[in-house]
């Protein structure tokens, strides 16, 4: 029987990681070095935004890792005169 860490990268990152909840993915990251790896991958990030936020990757000026805006994406941030502000949302 093969090991989990034996088992082809790609199934990981197209039929498994994709299906977890962000949470989830972060807490596989801390594992071990294998999954940190996988979890880390940023063509696995930049697949998640255009199907998470139905963002067009190729629009984007970003200057930081795919896993960054992602997370940047999950939890917006407003800044008025260069102060951040935490923007909180009722529903009633």
């Amino acid at each position: 029987m093969p090991r989990i860490t034996e088992i082809p990268v790609e199934i990981y990152l197209d039929n498994l990681l994709p299906f977890l909840p962000v949470q989830d993915l972060s807490r596989l990251g801390t594992t071990n070095r294998f999954f940190y790896l996988l979890s880390s991958d940023e063509t696995f990030w930049k697949r998640k935004i255009e199907e998470d936020f139905n963002f067009s990757v190729s629009d984007t000026a970003r200057t930081t890792g795919w896993k960054f805006l992602y997370k940047s994406l999950s939890n917006p941030k407003i800044y008025v005169w260069g102060y951040a502000v935490l923007l909180v949302i009722y529903h009633w």
